[in-house]
């Protein structure tokens, strides 16, 4: 899609491409959670173009029919679930994250009990997959 000359997967994949380079830690925490997600041809999650799962999300184009936010493509659904973390490691979002949280509350709020999920099986994942402990800090991974 072409907005005003500016092909919008190219600003995609650029913003991705910026969280990469200025935040490394926080994209390989999304990396981490696109893989416990699930990323694989055929699940949800690449059907929907959505790595994180996020039932909301910058520029999702609608949701599925389980509410699950759907992308135009991975790089929105993938700066969609980058946006989201950081919102969420400096505190500027309506939960009780803030940068002093750790990882286990992050995933508590990110993928709570009541939606079925197991957060002790998706913290232990991520520990395994990050080499840090849940007591991580997330300014840990927005800082320098």
């Amino acid at each position: 899609m072409t907005v005003k000359g500016i092909e919008v997967e190219e600003v995609a994949v650029s913003a991705v491409a910026g969280y990469r380079t200025l935040y490394s830690r926080l994209y390989e925490l999304a990396l981490a959670i696109r893989e416990f997600e699930g990323w694989f041809p055929g699940s949800r999650s690449f059907r929907n173009k959505n790595p994180g799962n996020l039932r909301d999300g910058a520029g999702n184009i609608g949701n599925d029919s389980d509410g699950f936010a759907r992308f135009e493509t991975y790089h929105h659904g993938m700066y969609a679930l980058l946006r989201d973390l950081h919102k969420k490691c400096i505190g500027a979002t309506t939960t009780s994250l803030g940068p002093g949280s750790d990882l286990r509350g992050l995933v508590e709020v990110y993928a709570p009990t009541g939606d079925g999920n197991h957060v002790g099986n998706y913290v232990q994942f991520l520990v395994a997959r990050l080499s840090k402990p849940e007591t991580t800090r997330l300014l840990w991974f927005v800082e320098g």
